[in-house]
């Protein structure tokens, strides 16, 4: 058994944080997870993204691309940017 320190976070503030981080106009998190209502999204980024994770976030940033399902790739961004220290995150999803 052991002990395992959780951040939590909201998804507004998770929307705004990467608004913000990559200067992003539109990012709806809910829509583009299709999360559900009073769930709850977990991650453990390390800062890692492969070639292909780092180029649709990318074409995402830049407006080219629609993307779906980044909310993964945006936590190992935020990490790798020094903006989140690697660790345990939950996003509470509920509106």
């Amino acid at each position: 058994m052991y002990k395992r320190t959780t951040t939590v976070m909201t998804y507004h503030e998770f929307e705004d944080l990467v608004k913000k981080q990559y200067s992003i106009k539109d990012y709806d998190v809910i829509r583009l997870e299709c999360w559900s209502n009073d769930t709850e999204q977990y991650f453990d980024p390390t800062g890692e993204l492969d070639d292909c994770e780092e180029e649709s976030l990318k074409k995402f940033i830049d407006g080219t691309w629609g993307g779906m399902y980044l909310a993964r790739d945006f936590m190992e961004a935020l990490v790798r940017d020094k903006v989140l220290e690697p660790g345990d995150y939950t996003i509470d999803v509920c509106w």
